[in-house]
């Protein structure tokens, strides 16, 4: 019955992965059209696109932190295991799973502490880029929605490398 709520909570939260990594391609679509226009408009039209660079930043944020949980759940972070895959299957798992809950902990923690963060920057002193004035503070709070989500997935998978049966192969998307 508990995995069963597992598996439910995976797929809601696998959910939301799938569509927050969509605003993710939409935002690195909109980085490349802003860095074509800009690279047309300095050689072609000899006016490049003001603040190019502050845009391409924030974009940028948005590109690398909705889609970190994504690249969690397809299992594509670098990962060193030569030690890991000598030990015995469960073994493998009791350790994966350590390591997946330390993890978890740590992009919780950032989460949070990006969100406290980000209220400092809600003050008009320190609210926007240099050139154009973007304001910093939704760009931090996509970062801790990013960090949230793969903290949430690491935790999932810590539960289910812990679990009786290896469960972390069950229901990739």
């Amino acid at each position: 019955m508990q995995r069963n709520k597992l598996r439910a909570t995976r797929r809601i939260l696998r959910a939301v992965i799938r569509v927050i990594t969509w605003v993710a391609a939409g935002a690195l679509g909109l980085m490349v059209t802003i860095i074509v226009i800009n690279v047309v408009g300095r050689y072609v039209l000899n006016r490049p696109l003001t603040g190019t660079v502050e845009i391409v930043q924030v974009v940028l944020v948005m590109t690398v932190f909705l889609s970190v949980a994504h690249t969690e759940v397809r299992e594509a972070h670098i990962a060193f295991n030569e030690v890991v895959i000598r030990f015995p299957q469960r073994a493998q798992s009791i350790v994966m799973g350590v390591v997946s809950f330390v993890a978890a902990a740590y992009f919780i923690l950032m989460a949070w502490q990006e969100v406290v963060l980000s209220v400092g920057y809600i003050v008009p002193t320190i609210s926007g880029t240099d050139v154009l004035h973007i304001p910093v503070f939704p760009f931090m709070y996509i970062i801790a929605i990013g960090a949230m989500l793969l903290g949430l997935e690491l935790l999932l998978n810590g539960f289910f490398l812990l679990s009786p049966e290896d469960g972390r192969k069950d229901e990739v998307t």
